[in-house]
């Protein structure tokens, strides 16, 4: 199917990562992107804590006022923690949008691992937060996706992950988290943050909502980490039968699932890391 010229301007920035392209910038267990396009610019996750998150920004000279929206994928502190500070530091306060309980209380079996400030200490920075529970455009190209239908068959979410919801601590189905497409005149490009609800099952939804059969790109974590080999190979399998042409997958994806990946897909795979730029449209990886 022909996919008509949309974004004209697609950059993304890793901010923060497990790993660093540079000697100069920092890791942690976490996530952060920087994506410019030329209809809006979106910070999509806000990383663990505030120190690699700045020194990184600094060093790679990023201007958070560029910042239209914040997209947090979902309510783990490894995806949020240095939301306040940032917010406290963009004179021109963006919408924060989340899913619709992505502030519910989470753990990782026994230890938190939710979001670190609550709703109300957010607002009073002046962090207008947006929950959604549908799926919702940004601009006509640019949609976020929430409530992924579990559908590949093959896809499941780690059963040590937990949610308080109406004070009932239950296994997490993160049908909150959101990931999110852009479309461009090469395909959709589709944004993870975990994909604890699986990086097949959003792929297939991202191609649903937009109506868009051809991917382009798929950047962010996977949950691969531990995933058995059948897993890694029908997800594998299922991206060589989308011909999607780069493949940018990092943080939660895993050693394992990486190599597999690189293995497969030779220089259409990327394992992220911090610092380095992706322009989709140019074809540059710096």
């Amino acid at each position: 199917m022909e996919v008509e010229m949309s974004v004209k301007k697609l950059k993304v920035t890793t901010l923060v990562d497990n790993a660093v392209n540079s000697g100069g910038l920092l890791a942690e267990w976490g996530l952060s992107l920087l994506i410019e396009t030329d209809q809006l610019n979106i910070l999509f996750d806000c990383a663990s804590t505030p120190t690699p998150f700045f020194h990184n920004i600094n060093y790679l000279g990023v201007d958070l006022s560029v910042i239209d929206k914040i997209l947090l994928s979902h309510g783990h502190n490894d995806h949020t923690g240095s939301l306040d500070s940032i917010i406290k530091v963009i004179p021109k306060k963006p919408d924060i949008v989340s899913g619709c309980g992505g502030w519910h209380p989470r753990f990782y079996e026994e230890s938190w691992a939710g979001i670190t400030h609550n709703k109300d200490y957010i607002q009073s920075l002046g962090g207008q937060l947006h929950e959604i529970n549908e799926t919702t455009r940004f601009t006509d190209d640019i949609v976020v996706m929430v409530n992924v239908p579990m559908e590949s068959g093959f896809e499941s979410i780690d059963d040590n992950l937990y949610a308080k919801k109406d004070g009932q601590l239950v296994q997490d189905d993160f049908g909150d988290e959101l990931a999110l497409s852009i479309k461009t005149d090469a395909g959709i490009v589709v944004f993870t943050g975990c994909a604890h609800r699986g990086i097949v099952n959003i792929v297939e939804h991202a191609k649903a909502s937009t109506k868009c059969e051809r991917v382009r790109a798929v950047i962010g974590g996977s949950h691969l980490m531990n995933a058995n080999d059948s897993r890694i190979k029908k997800t594998i399998a299922y991206f060589k039968d989308m011909g999607v042409e780069t493949i940018a997958l990092s943080h939660c994806t895993g050693d394992k699932a990486a190599v597999a990946f690189g293995t497969a897909f030779k220089d259409s795979f990327i394992f992220n890391k911090a610092g380095l730029v992706i322009d989709l449209l140019k074809d540059d990886i710096l």
